[in-house]
């Protein structure tokens, strides 16, 4: 178990727009698999430590492969600490349009891990963000 989910840790970091685009395929056709429960944790901390270092590309690839995985009640801290993080990198004023677009379509990507947040403070505070922003800029593409 522990050796599955150290490949699929070290082949994502290696290539993750190649490995993410495999593994996606994979989950979607074995998603109620156990193994895909071992590699839940390892994709949520990768995504984690992208939104950390602004590794936006890397974060676009996680989310690829979460939005064909099942959630997990299990990860709830993480997933708090993954809103966390995307609510500070949205807040900041100088975030580009297109760093911005990304956040959102991750979320988007996201959305079902995230349900049991959905009423937390930290999710609202994302939402009025996004929506100050749409207002600001007259921009619904941000959601595209």
């Amino acid at each position: 178990d522990i050796e599955i989910s150290g490949l699929v840790r070290s082949k994502l970091l290696r290539d993750s727009s190649k490995c993410s685009n495999a593994l996606r395929s994979l989950i979607s056709y074995t998603r109620h698999f156990d193994w895909t429960k071992m590699v839940y944790h390892d994709i949520l901390s990768i995504a984690l430590q992208s939104l950390q270092a602004s590794n936006l590309s890397l974060l676009s690839d996680m989310g690829k492969v979460l939005s064909v995985m099942e959630s997990s009640i299990k990860d709830q801290e993480i997933l708090s600490s993954i809103l966390s993080e995307v609510s500070l990198l949205l807040r900041h004023p100088d975030i580009p349009e297109k760093n911005f677009s990304e956040i959102v379509m991750f979320l988007t990507d996201i959305s079902h891990h995230l349900d049991s947040l959905k009423s937390s403070e930290t999710m609202e505070d994302v939402r009025k963000i996004i929506t100050d922003r749409i207002s600001s800029t007259g921009n619904a593409a941000l959601l595209l």
